[in-house]
């Protein structure tokens, strides 16, 4: 599980968003039976002399095909308070890299579709390094997967990556495949050096 080192420049950084849980599943699954198009998402983590970062704790975080999250009691239009799913963690490996196992996210009011990536550093029980960011979908791909079932249950989405205060293109993931076997994503994170970095 690598990708080829890249010329990197720095990833822009994002706000970490309302649906933020330290929730702490280290796993490389974390679709708990949640239907909708398969997305096997690869992210590497690099510097920006394009060493790769071993050792990063990454955790994403995404709605699900009707645009819920889990362990969110408030939400709009569902309580899913302690449940877990599309959530979840993992260590970057000598490659920087990670893998994991999720589906498509679908979408929410006011947003434009998109998975939280969080980037994590400790010391003993001390947080010495955070990076917050969001992972973005090329727009064609989205009217696409948003064509098929479960995700036209939920019909109207009202944000489009374009009218999303957030969006940037240089966020977009790079995808291959369809809606019929799933997708792959990678989506590479470029940092600035460990001894630059400071805590967000």
């Amino acid at each position: 599980m690598t990708l080829p080192a890249i010329n990197c420049t720095l990833t822009p950084e994002t706000e970490v968003g309302p649906y933020w849980a330290d929730a702490r599943l280290k796993r490389a699954d974390i679709t708990e039976g949640q239907p909708g198009i398969p997305l096997t998402l690869t992210v590497a983590v690099y510097e920006v002399d394009s060493d790769p970062r071993e050792g990063v704790v990454v955790d994403i975080w995404q709605a699900n095909a009707l645009g819920l999250y889990s362990d969110e009691p408030a939400q709009p239009r569902a309580d899913t308070g302690g449940q877990t799913f599309l959530r979840g963690c993992q260590v970057t490996n000598a490659d920087g890299v990670v893998q994991f196992k999720t589906i498509y996210p679908g979408w929410y009011e006011g947003r434009t579709i998109h998975i939280h990536l969080r980037l994590r550093a400790f010391s003993d029980d001390e947080t010495t390094f955070v990076f917050t960011t969001q992972i973005f979908f090329d727009e064609k791909l989205n009217d696409a997967v948003m064509a098929t079932s479960p995700y036209d249950e939920r019909p109207g989405r009202d944000t489009t990556n374009l009218e999303d205060g957030i969006f940037l293109r240089e966020l977009i993931a790079d995808l291959h495949g369809d809606e019929q076997g799933g997708y792959e994503a990678d989506f590479h994170v470029c940092l600035l050096s460990e001894g630059d970095r400071v805590e967000s």
